[in-house]
């Protein structure tokens, strides 16, 4: 059976989603017709395993984390992309407060 992202991350399919982004690195930045990411489908579902493929494939935890309602079902996976979330935003804050080379 042949996936697209959507689908592969609405399966549960790990292999898939691998297979997806070795084929296709940009997938991981994919927006649906809702407007959701890959990140956004797999934390709605709660898939731990496919959470962690993406945002370790620089998927950005940040959309997902204010589009996505906490539950139950998706708590560990949650937890996951709000961790990445923060670290987003401390190497954003760290760039724009960090001395440039001419000061």
């Amino acid at each position: 059976m042949s996936f697209n992202i959507f689908q592969a991350c609405e399966h549960g399919d790990v292999n898939a989603v691998r297979t997806l982004l070795d084929e296709q690195p940009d997938l991981v930045h994919a927006v649906d017709a809702s407007n959701n990411t890959p990140l956004t489908q797999a934390l709605q579902r709660g898939n731990v395993d496919i959470v962690r493929e993406l945002i370790t494939r620089h998927a950005d935890p940040r959309k997902a984390q204010v589009t996505v309602a906490q539950t139950e079902q998706n708590a560990e996976a949650f937890a996951l992309v709000r961790e990445a979330s923060l670290r987003a935003d401390t190497m954003i804050c760290l760039l724009y407060t960090s001395p440039s080379p001419r000061d």
